[in-house]
């Protein structure tokens, strides 16, 4: 663990501990889609508490698996108890694809999950605000999701100004996550033309569109894909970029380094480095999601 996670007892910032299931229910109209909510209670006052883009690695508590799952923070809000607690309810929207994910998705109410986080790099809230604070009245962000990536980039939108950012969500079918996004324009393509534009991200996300509509800042997260077409247009037009991206982790702390990725510095670790990377510096093609 880094010092900057250490508080000045020598205690971690990040909480390790357990939790309970509050909330769980398939997402309406996904197959393989379910949210989650539980509600932790932190040991100390300066305890660290998620920022937009961080995750948390969880896992049933009954589970037989090893490791925790690395599941973005969809929503969360602060408060404190009448007692003085300070506690902070988190939300993730997870998609059921292995056995650890399975077992997260088909717990009951009040079994106990294993929880480790906050974790990673978050995405640059700050300046995300200042842009937007800079051009009051006109959408200069462009925030692109798509499929289960829609939940971290979700969270992001929801701390930024209403209408201060264009949305670009594309899913498979259907679509979900986009209660707290508040858009200035927000565009949603499906593969089936069930919801929005039929097609996949290209059709709605064009070059001529990013070009008219003056974007000076893209963050996205999504399947690997996406993420390449969206990093080639934003170096063509040369566009700062961020991406969110995703890698199986063990220690979620940067210590095993079995989360490293191919950069234009060298290998750098997904857990701790990123998730969020800025565009330009991430070799997408050549890793494995």
């Amino acid at each position: 663990m880094d010092l900057a996670e250490i508080d000045e007892s020598g205690k971690g910032l990040q909480f390790f501990g357990k939790t309970k299931v509050e909330r769980l229910e398939k997402v309406e109209g996904q197959p393989n889609v379910y949210l989650l909510q539980t509600t932790i209670e932190l040991e100390r006052p300066n305890q660290a508490v998620p920022q937009p883009g961080q995750f948390y690695l969880i896992r049933s508590a009954k589970s037989a698996v090893h490791y925790n799952r690395p599941i973005s923070v969809y929503h969360s809000e602060e408060w404190t108890s009448n007692e003085g607690k300070k506690k902070v309810l988190v939300q993730f929207m997870i998609l059921e694809k292995g056995r650890g994910t399975g077992e997260l998705c088909h717990m009951t109410l009040w079994d106990d999950i294993s929880v480790i986080g906050p974790l990673g790099k978050p995405w640059p809230v700050e300046e995300c605000r200042e842009l937007a604070e800079k051009n009051k009245g006109h959408a200069k962000i462009c925030i692109v999701g798509g499929g289960i990536g829609v939940a971290p980039v979700a969270n992001l939108a929801s701390s930024l100004l209403d209408g201060s950012y264009d949305f670009y969500a594309a899913f498979k079918s259907g679509s979900y996550g986009l209660e707290r996004v508040h858009a200035k324009r927000l565009e949603i393509t499906t593969d089936d033309g069930s919801c929005g534009r039929c097609g996949m991200l290209p059709c709605a996300l064009t070059k001529e569109a990013v070009q008219s509509a003056g974007y000076e800042l893209i963050l996205a997260c999504g399947p690997t894909p996406a993420l390449v077409y969206v990093q080639k247009l934003a170096a063509e037009l040369g566009i700062k970029c961020y991406i969110s991206m995703e890698h199986r982790m063990l220690c979620g702390l940067g210590a095993c380094l079995g989360c490293t990725i191919e950069t234009t510095k060298g290998l750098k670790r997904c857990c701790k480095d990123g998730p969020v990377f800025d565009a330009t510096e991430v070799m997408i093609c050549t890793q494995k999601r």
